[in-house]
């Protein structure tokens, strides 16, 4: 199991949003990249931001976490958001999750 949070539910414009990826199963989960291939997604608008990150598979241990950050907000839009993670598969388990949102 999987859980992504943020540190607030809301920012202002030009805030830097850190994500918090917990693994809460008992297996190493493994991504695609090191921010975890992170994508966030305006709501309202649709339109889709990505994080740079190094392409190198990045594991999270069972009861641990890793956080990343956004700092490309000043770029984004006033609105709802919703960041979702996915892990790499291959030999990890699968795991999806997402948290909501809003920049003002």
């Amino acid at each position: 199991m999987l859980q992504l949070t943020t540190d607030k539910p809301e920012y202002n414009r030009g805030e830097t949003v850190t994500f918090t990826a917990k693994n809460l199963g008992f297996e190493t989960l493994v991504f695609p990249d090191s921010a975890l291939g992170l994508s966030i997604r305006n709501l309202d608008t649709g339109k889709s931001y990505g994080v740079i990150a190094a392409q190198v598979l990045t594991p999270i241990d069972a009861g641990l976490s890793r956080q990343v950050t956004w700092q490309e907000a000043n770029d984004a839009e006033a609105g709802n958001y919703v960041a979702s993670i996915n892990t790499a598969g291959g030999s990890s388990p699968s795991a999806t999750a997402e948290v909501k949102f809003r920049i003002i």
